[in-house]
């Protein structure tokens, strides 16, 4: 079994599965370390050493891959990809070269799919992985549905298994990890703020998730301002902060500064490659569209979607969810969900049922189900554990009504000032783009995505597109 890893953050969807399959003598499971995306080596870099760290902390054997190193046919009986874009990798790792050398390809989705619109769509449903595939393992039945609608395959290679990040969540709400992260709460009510990175110009009409400029700046004042009794847990995408100096919002000098700041105000800023000890150590969440959307139903606590007016549309399971749970495109919404929270205001028993449609088999028994269908290429794996009914409940860290925030004065530092001014002139430059400019812009989007996704179709394309770029550096 070779895993082929490309982002830290990715490796807890399948460390659940790599324990698995070590504990079991028919499998022997080997890690390659690629690229975080080999068309940025500055960045790649810096994730590599992350990355490093953690598989070493976990005790994980790997090989780094360097140039030069190609997978020879028979020398691993199945791929396992936890990232689905051949762009971002080695060409001798692109799908249709993996597929030669092996029996058999497993996908294990590197997030859990909330996008729509044509550039999304095919993003998550759409790539050579997605199409060739031999198994991709499905959260949900509503899953499996979107594939028979958007990939070009339909959903015939696509099984409900469960995904295995699942797995290490239950454990972790059996002995929640908290990093440290608690120390630096305390007994402050905790709200876990993800941020996306796509807010800058370049994402206008155009997977623009991010609410992070329109509603950031007021993000940090609001509980800034409360900081004595709330605790912003800050955990932004990892391209957000590459994505500031880009936009040209902070320079690389001022970014250690920032952090600084923020720990000096009593915001808790989580840059770990985990996800989990924030999820533990919160009492209910505020995001941006993305995975978290989904990963936090496990916890059965109070969530809370920000949307971006002109953003790109959610698909079907992401709209569904945020119309049962709640979505919010300006303050005044986010402010009553916090009120809620502290109050104790909260439907437990509307938790539970969200958690139960769109969770169904986060039982902690994924890995084997993926492990039953690698070996016997089947669905026949429903009797391997049991499903949500049993799965364990997770109380929010304050079972009791939290006290009402205290205001206090707060005079914010000059990094995070020059950054909320950066944030608010953003926001005016965007909404002062007349309508017929971003009509021609969506346009203009949606025609370099559709021939950017059909070069992808074509590996001989695609690389002699990468061959020119590399030239023109």
């Amino acid at each position: 079994m070779l895993f082929l890893l490309q982002r830290p953050e990715a490796w807890g969807n399948v460390a659940a599965l790599w324990a698995r399959m070590q504990a079991d003598p028919r499998f022997e499971p080997v890690a390659w370390l690629l690229p975080y995306n080999v068309g940025d080596s500055r960045l790649s870099a810096a994730r590599a050493d992350i990355h490093r760290a953690l598989l070493a902390s976990e005790g994980i054997p790997f090989v780094e891959w360097v140039p030069g190193i190609r997978m020879n046919v028979g020398q691993f009986d199945v791929a396992v990809f936890t990232h689905p874009y051949d762009r971002e990798r080695p060409p001798a790792l692109w799908f249709h070269q993996v597929r030669r050398c092996v029996d058999q390809v497993v996908y294990i989705p590197y997030g859990l799919t909330v996008g729509a619109g044509a550039k999304n769509l095919r993003l998550q449903f759409a790539q050579p992985l997605q199409i060739g595939a031999d198994l991709i393992v499905a959260r949900a039945p509503g899953e499996k549905a979107m594939y028979a609608r958007h990939c070009p395959r339909a959903d015939g290679h696509v099984q409900v298994l469960g995904h295995p990040r699942f797995d290490r969540m239950v454990q972790a709400l059996q002995a929640p990890l908290d990093g440290g992260l608690q120390a630096r709460i305390g007994d402050r009510a905790a709200f876990l703020w993800n941020s996306h990175f796509s807010f800058g110009h370049r994402y206008s009409q155009s997977s623009n998730f991010s609410t992070f400029d329109l509603l950031g700046p007021e993000m940090f004042e609001y509980f800034l301002a409360r900081r004595t009794s709330l605790c912003l847990v800050w955990r932004p995408h990892p391209a957000l902060f590459p994505a500031l100096l880009e936009q040209g919002l902070l320079s690389a000098e001022q970014l250690p500064l920032l952090r600084d700041e923020l720990a000096g105000l009593g915001v808790v800023l989580d840059e770990s490659p985990g996800h989990l000890a924030a999820f533990a150590c919160s009492h209910a969440m505020i995001s941006d569209p993305g995975s978290f959307l989904f990963d936090y139903l496990a916890m059965q606590r109070p969530l809370l979607a920000l949307l971006n007016p002109e953003g790109e549309p959610l698909n079907e399971e992401a709209s569904a969810l945020v119309n049962a749970a709640g979505g919010a495109s300006a303050m005044a919404p986010v402010e009553a969900f916090v009120a809620a929270v502290v109050d104790g205001r909260i439907d437990a028993g509307a938790l539970a049922r969200r958690r139960k449609q769109f969770l169904p088999y986060a039982d902690g028994h994924s890995a084997a189900r993926i492990c039953a269908a690698i070996l016997h290429d089947t669905m026949a794996c429903d009797g391997i554990g049991t499903v949500i009914g049993s799965y364990p409940s997770a109380e929010p860290t304050a079972a009791v009504p939290l006290g009402s925030p205290v205001l206090v004065d707060v005079a914010l530092p000059p990094v995070l000032a020059h950054l909320l001014v950066g944030l608010r002139r953003i926001r005016a430059e965007k909404a002062a783009e007349s309508g017929a400019r971003k009509v021609l812009r969506r346009a203009m989007n949606r025609a370099r995505t559709g021939v950017g996704e059909r070069i992808k179709q074509h590996p001989v394309l695609m690389a002699a597109l990468n061959g020119l770029r590399e030239r023109r550096k």
